[in-house]
């Protein structure tokens, strides 16, 4: 028995939860898909509304932005299942075994998360930044996260009982964009609850334009900066920054990044972005803003 939990903001996934109830009724398994829209403008909902058609499916409209951390709360507190498994709303299955795979390998003490990958193609010029850092990052450490423990935890496919889910939910008081996930995979690991990777992945569908993608990765170092308490030791660019701080080169980054933030734009939101440069333009952004933080106390 199992509900499958997908919170959507201005994205359409009714091809997603058709596949994912196809792969259900085929297994001949109790399940729902609850699929939880986050106040989209209108215009973004309408191509959801048919996942209403589809047995034991149901597409619920929020009046109000919840966030993404709320929000799966939401969609937890709904759920009527044992198991519950939560998917980003732009994703695919990479398989048709793919929720055989966790019905096979669920229990009730570990939370599994099932990595991603990105379909293997040439992007536009104008989206080559997330792309090559989904393909070169994010799903290289997915594939470390199978071989060993210190992967963060990531939320786009991960399946959690229901009871150890109410009893460790997402943070509602933290606020801000990005990090959430990051804050609940440590809060699993202080409280003694284990996650594993397990080979079971989703293709991560994003369109994120190189200038967009840039922008979400700074409002996320900014939620970094003032959260700084909660996520040191857990971090990498975190733990990086510390060791910059130490060797006291933090405030030449952050006026480095003051002086080239446009230079280095002209490479990230090109053609052939650099993510050698991609790091160090995130580290020393955060340089900027903690050394800030400091002169206006």
């Amino acid at each position: 028995m199992i509900s499958i939990l997908i919170p959507t903001y201005k994205q359409e996934c009714y091809t997603l939860v058709d596949e994912l109830h196809r792969q259900a009724a085929a297994l001949g398994v109790l399940f729902e898909i609850l699929v939880a829209d986050d106040a989209s403008p209108e215009p973004h909902k309408t191509a959801n509304l048919q996942i209403n058609a589809l047995e034991h499916c149901r597409f619920i409209e929020l009046k109000e932005n919840l966030g993404s951390g709320r929000i799966r709360n939401f969609l937890g507190r709904e759920a009527k299942y044992p198991l519950l498994l939560f998917l980003d709303a732009d994703t695919m299955p990479c398989d048709t075994s793919f929720l055989q795979r966790y019905l096979d390998e669920s229990s009730k003490e570990t939370v599994l998360c099932g990595g991603l990958r990105y379909r293997i193609k040439t992007p536009a010029p104008d989206r080559t930044l997330r792309y090559k850092y989904g393909i070169h990052v994010e799903e290289k450490v997915c594939e470390k996260g199978v071989q060993s423990s210190s992967a963060p935890f990531i939320s786009i496919n991960f399946c959690i009982s229901r009871a150890l889910f109410e009893q460790y939910h997402f943070d509602e008081a933290f606020t801000g964009y990005g990090h959430e996930d990051t804050l609940y995979g440590i809060r699993l690991q202080q409280n003694g609850i284990s996650f594993r990777y397990i080979p079971n992945p989703v293709f991560h569908e994003v369109a994120d334009t190189n200038r967009a993608f840039l922008s979400k990765t700074e409002r996320g170092i900014e939620n970094l900066a003032v959260h700084y308490d909660l996520f040191v030791g857990y971090v990498r660019l975190l733990d990086t920054h510390q060791r910059i701080c130490k060797l006291k080169l933090d405030s030449l980054l952050a006026l480095t990044f003051r002086a080239g933030k446009i230079l280095m734009e002209l490479n990230l939101l090109g053609k052939h972005p650099s993510l050698l440069l991609f790091a160090y333009y995130k580290l020393s952004y955060l340089c900027q803003l903690t050394w800030d933080q400091r002169r206006n106390r």
